[in-house]
């Protein structure tokens, strides 16, 4: 499994020049939120630039045009991560989403990681597995990490939440961006016409 310094130290050789890191982060609940907006922060001071962050959870990524606009932005990020669980296998929506993401890239060399909570280990291989064959086939970086507790700073671990004076706040960690909605009626969506020598529609979606 590859360390965070190796991720810092890939992801900086394709764009040294660049001050600001252009993340994605897709999460399966408020916990897995929590874990990447952590690894996040950490990997921007390891690479000592600043931060454009976009995020998204997998109950928004249900509604198709959402699905769409993550895409989008997915498709322009420097580095893309899925932060679950471990304890349930991915939604069909999300591999609908990672495929949209994917069938959308054409010549953008994105980094791709994948946060897994370390005291959940029913279906972390199962999903690390997928989500490495996904990568593989579109060619680019997969960096799969399991987060322990103990790697967490003490008020964001488990056994401090039953102390709510000490967890920040949920808008702390989700609210300081523009919130992602729906766009409004007669607003375009992505672009998802088939390209020349690319299939018609990314597998598993409704097209």
């Amino acid at each position: 499994m590859k360390s965070g310094r190796h991720l810092a130290n890939s992801v900086s050789k394709g764009w040294r020049i660049k001050p600001v890191l252009k993340a994605v982060l897709v999460y399966e609940d408020f916990a897995a939120g929590v874990r990447a907006r952590w690894f996040c922060g950490k990997l921007v001071r390891m690479l000592d630039v600043g931060l454009e962050e976009t995020d998204w959870s997998f109950d928004a990524l249900g509604i198709r045009e959402i699905r769409e606009a993550a895409a989008g932005a997915a498709r322009k990020a420097d580095i893309v991560m899925l932060s679950v669980s471990g304890r349930k296998q991915l939604p069909g929506t999300i591999e609908t989403w990672l495929d949209m993401w994917l069938w959308l890239l054409s010549g953008e060399d994105p980094a791709f990681v994948a946060l897994f909570d370390a005291s959940a280990s029913r279906y972390i291989s199962s999903i690390r597995a997928y989500l490495s064959s996904v990568a593989r086939e579109a060619s680019i970086d997969f960096f799969p990490h399991e987060i322990a507790a103990t790697d967490l700073p003490q008020f964001l671990r488990p056994e401090s939440r039953s102390d709510t004076s000490q967890l920040p706040k949920r808008r702390d960690f989700f609210g300081w961006r523009k919130v992602h909605s729906a766009p409004k009626k007669g607003a375009p969506f992505l672009d998802t016409r088939p390209r020349p020598g690319r299939r018609a529609c990314p597998r598993n979606a409704s097209c």
